[in-house]
């Protein structure tokens, strides 16, 4: 337990930087110590959405033209979730998940293709942000490819932590209303218990990682972040 708590903390000031962290590499890390999937979301979760909720807050004069891709979010990640709740179906998305991730790193490279990048996701939101719901409700892990959409749609730091943020809320709030209806509540207790620990590493990474982190270091630091994830997600595929 006490190897958990550590590496939920580390998630926690990852998340505090990049937006994503907690979900992103909990579940896996979970998952590989053998806890449930639906026990692993109530663990993860409360940490995951107060912080993303204090993210949005603390940015919430920064507008983002992101509003009409909620929806797709609301429709697509709450049929997911129930689809691996209800019929305990064993989606394979990890190791696409993965090829992405690394793929995005390539890209993220090279100036020129991150640019191309940028176009196609800007003229295809709506279809980004709904099959990106739905992995997510499939496997917690949609969240993986929010910093590669967010670093590539805008240009400033603060903007791509917003948007990555407000999504992470959309995300985590519709995957408590579902375990909440589905009558799964109690799977909340652990992670209300650990939540108070994370909150702290984070509020401590919050105030003092910009101070050391410019503009080009975290684009330099979102590369290795998206190899992190990548390798994660490919080794939790491959150990099945």
């Amino acid at each position: 337990m006490l190897i958990t708590i550590v590496a939920l903390c580390f998630f926690a000031l990852v998340q505090s930087l990049y937006g994503v962290g907690i979900l992103i590499f909990g579940t896996p890390f979970l998952l590989l110590s053998n806890m449930s999937f639906d026990h692993a979301l109530g663990f993860l979760l409360p940490s995951s959405f107060l912080i993303s909720v204090h993210q949005v807050f603390l940015h919430r004069k920064l507008e983002l033209s992101e509003g009409s891709s909620v929806f797709p979010v609301l429709v697509a990640l709450p049929l997911g979730l129930i689809l691996v709740l209800e019929f305990e179906q064993d989606f394979k998305v990890m190791p696409l998940l993965g090829l992405v991730m690394l793929a995005a790193a390539l890209v993220r490279t090279s100036k020129r293709a991150s640019q191309h990048l940028r176009k196609i996701l800007i003229k295809n939101r709506l279809l980004f942000h709904f099959f990106n719901a739905f992995i997510h409700g499939v496997s917690n892990l949609g969240g993986a490819l929010l910093p590669a959409y967010s670093s590539s749609v805008y240009q400033d730091k603060t903007q791509v932590l917003k948007c990555t943020s407000v999504f992470y809320t959309v995300y985590s709030s519709a995957q408590i209303l579902v375990l909440i209806f589905m009558q799964k509540s109690w799977v909340f207790l652990d992670g209300l218990l650990i939540m108070p620990l994370c909150l702290f590493c984070y509020f401590l990474g919050n105030k003092y990682m910009p101070m050391v982190v410019t503009q080009k270091l975290f684009d330099k630091l979102a590369i290795a972040v998206f190899w992190c994830i990548g390798t994660v997600l490919l080794m939790r595929s491959f150990s099945n």
